[in-house]
């Protein structure tokens, strides 16, 4: 049976006021790392970006874990991470009998990861943008993500997220009033920045 790829993203101002200081947080750590998490994250020579990048992994996961699999809850410590080992930025998520690669882009404004249930990023394409106002970034990175979309010959007019069970879905490109084939859209934002990530 063929796998249906599915992807998802997270994003991190890491000079957002709620982002500091959880580095030392035992609580905190115990309630979202694993041990071994907890080690890489005492022994990084920054601790809170790679806290926050630990997080962003299991964020990006879950989102795509949740497409697959509707009753996935976002229980950070039962996704596990473990890092590549060739690419300090390339990562494996494990949640109960799923897994995703995960690729992470960190910087000084913030950390990025995109997950997927692929061995390949092939097709997989994004855009990071510091959306400013906080309030607008909903609109704005859904807009991102049609552009991408329509770069790449995908014909879609809007990203909606449709009620299932009482709870909003995944956000899904639809051309009118039809879902858009051969594609998969994941958006995400925090503080000052957004960032929208499509398959095609």
């Amino acid at each position: 049976m063929p796998v249906i790829p599915r992807l998802g993203n997270d994003i991190v101002d890491l000079k957002d006021p709620l982002a500091q200081g959880k580095a030392d947080n035992q609580r905190f750590l115990n309630k979202i790392c694993s041990e071994i998490e907890q080690k890489l994250i005492l022994t990084s020579p920054d601790p809170n970006v790679m806290l926050w990048t630990l997080w962003s992994i299991k964020e990006a996961s879950f989102k795509a874990a949740k497409k697959l699999l509707w009753t996935a809850k976002f229980i950070p410590k039962q996704f596990l991470c473990h890092r590549g080992s060739q690419d300090e930025n390339s990562w494996t998520c494990f949640y109960l009998d799923l897994h995703f690669h995960v690729k992470v882009a960190i910087t000084s404004e913030y950390v990025h990861a995109i997950a997927i249930n692929l061995d390949s990023f092939e097709g997989v394409v994004g855009k990071v943008v510091n959306v400013g106002d906080e309030d607008e970034a909903s609109d704005l990175v859904r807009a991102y993500a049609l552009d991408l979309l329509t770069e790449r010959g995908v014909k879609a007019d809007s990203i909606r997220r449709q009620m299932i069970n009482g709870q909003p879905g995944p956000p899904t490109a639809y051309a009118g009033e039809v879902e858009a084939k051969g594609c998969d859209v994941s958006l995400s934002h925090d503080g000052r920045f957004a960032a929208a990530v499509v398959l095609v």
